[in-house]
């Protein structure tokens, strides 16, 4: 009996790359986490590098494993250990950050290199892997202003009936971050569900299973 066989339509994945690049209407920044859903980094690099200006992976080991075959680049939505920050930095990764050892990190990171990064600040639920209550942002704008640093806000929608709420908590943390002085460089709500039922609602989008015609 035949056994079952899969396989990725590389033009496929660039159409719906296109697709929802053209209904965003703002940067679309593949996921590639989990071994680019388990297709391998290296196949849909590949297919994406000459649309993709941007990736997102779900922390600093596959931020590594994916660099080999990309010079664009990472974002790490999981939160990064501090003891391992610089290495995001030094292999172009663009780092969560939730504590003041982190920023200490990457402050000592900008001190060695000269050059300034750019670190992200995830608003709860930023997914189940990182993020900050505004109480936490609170805590930590002020040094995110003194840093800076540009510094990429976001959040993570699973339930379209929290849209309102989040999207609100979201608007204070940008005002606390704002009001200490932060470079808010961007922000970035939706990944591929949210995109679909609501629109980009930020200056960028995730989009990791839209990439294999989900919606």
């Amino acid at each position: 009996m035949p056994r079952p066989h899969s396989a990725l339509d590389a033009a496929v994945v660039a159409n719906n790359f296109l697709a929802w690049s053209a209904y965003a209407g703002v940067p679309v920044r593949a996921v590639i986490k989990c071994n680019g859903y388990n297709w391998g980094y290296k196949q849909l690099i590949d297919i994406l590098d000459p649309l993709c200006k941007e990736y997102c992976v779900a922390d600093i080991d596959e931020l590594v494993a994916a660099r080999a075959f990309t010079k664009h680049p990472i974002v790490v939505l999981g939160a990064t250990a501090a003891g391992r920050i610089a290495e995001a930095l030094d292999a172009d990764g663009i780092p969560t950050i939730n504590t003041r050892e982190e920023l200490a990190a990457a402050l000592a990171w900008f001190e060695r290199s000269g050059r300034r990064p750019r670190i992200r600040a995830g608003l709860q639920p930023a997914i189940g892997w990182t993020g900050m209550g505004l109480a936490q942002i609170e805590e930590l704008a002020p040094d995110l202003g003194a840093s800076g640093f540009e510094v990429e806000v976001w959040t993570h929608i699973t339930d379209r009936e929290e849209t309102g709420r989040l999207r609100d908590r979201l608007r204070q943390a940008l005002h606390t971050l704002r009001s200490h002085g932060a470079k808010v460089a961007a922000t970035d709500v939706a990944s591929t569900y949210p995109l679909a039922a609501g629109g980009a609602m930020g200056d960028t989008v995730r989009v990791g299973i839209g990439l294999f015609g989900s919606t």
